[in-house]
């Protein structure tokens, strides 16, 4: 999915989340944690609305593409190379939690990704229904199982809940999947 233009990678042709921008549209911009930034596709799109982006990701590949990205376009991101379960999410720090396609790695850290977000931050999460793909590394199937996340982020105000069937983001053109949108507010 990278486009390659006399010999650079385009970036600009990824396709940010629909869902994320609907649901930071209209909220005022701070500082925003985009989990799994992979390319940067959404971080770029907080980040030209005025926040203040920190993501993470286990690729050091897609890291330095982001990085070298941001500084050409002067935005206001940084990006690690970390995993899920170690990086610091901190308190009380985030205005915003973007975690899309993530999965289980959302839910096992549950109470981590709550303690990072400010009192009235949110909390936008969108993925596979358990098994929509079949399986993934070592043949286990993966995704949000029913009512998964209402339950893993039971502590926060559910602003919408959504189990559809929809192409992936990133595949605007692929036939639709099961899919799960999530948003809540702390």
């Amino acid at each position: 999915f990278l486009r390659i233009i006399n010999g650079t990678v385009d970036i600009g042709a990824f396709e940010y989340n629909a869902f994320l921008a609907r649901m930071a549209a209209g909220r005022p911009p701070g500082r925003a944690l985009d989990i799994g930034i992979g390319e940067g596709r959404n971080a770029f799109l907080l980040a030209s609305q005025g926040w203040d982006v920190t993501g993470f990701d286990t690729s050091a590949a897609g890291i330095k593409l982001t990085v070298a990205e941001a500084a050409k376009r002067r935005l206001p991101v940084t990006a690690l190379v970390a995993d899920v379960d170690s990086f610091d999410y901190g308190q009380d720090r985030w205005d915003l939690v973007a975690g899309l396609y993530m999965h289980e790695m959302i839910t096992t850290n549950a109470a981590k990704i709550v303690a990072s977000m400010k009192p009235g931050g949110v909390l936008i999460l969108e993925g596979m229904q358990y098994g929509a793909m079949g399986t993934g590394v070592g043949g286990t199937a993966y995704g949000h199982r029913p009512n998964e996340l209402l339950r893993a982020f039971q502590g926060l105000r559910v602003v919408f809940y959504e189990e559809a069937m929809a192409p992936p983001y990133w595949m605007p053109r692929s036939p639709a999947v099961p899919i799960v949108r999530f948003a809540a507010t702390r």
